[in-house]
């Protein structure tokens, strides 16, 4: 193991996806989250995907990023974004993720209050 010291935060599954969402890429990227999310040793509560790696977002993969919503929704999960680029979020935004999701989605950084909303 890498990082010997780490400890899983119950009901957190973390993902980094570090090439661009594209269409090419989208059902990959799907198959990628469910299998981290069926994969967690406990019960999912939050999905946070690291995105300040993705250096790039099509129409096709925001649909893709889009269509998480209503499937987590209905787990009780909330899928969250953090660390992505300027440009990655003037992207999102004209796709209509923010409004989708909601600005409290969007996080600058790792850091995330576990809590309910």
């Amino acid at each position: 193991m890498r990082y010997a010291a780490a400890r899983r935060v119950p009901g957190l599954v973390p993902l980094r996806w570090d090439v661009p969402l594209f269409f090419g890429r989208a059902e990959l990227f799907n198959s990628f989250v469910l299998q981290a999310v069926a994969a967690s040793p406990t019960p999912a509560r939050w999905l946070i995907l690291a995105a300040e790696p993705i250096t790039g977002v099509d129409v096709t993969a925001a649909d893709t990023l889009a269509r998480f919503d209503d499937p987590l929704s209905a787990l009780g999960m909330d899928l969250c974004f953090a660390e992505k680029k300027d440009p990655i979020k003037d992207k999102l935004k004209r796709f209509g993720l923010f409004k989708r999701f909601g600005e409290k989605s969007f996080f600058p950084t790792g850091r995330k209050p576990l809590t309910r909303t």
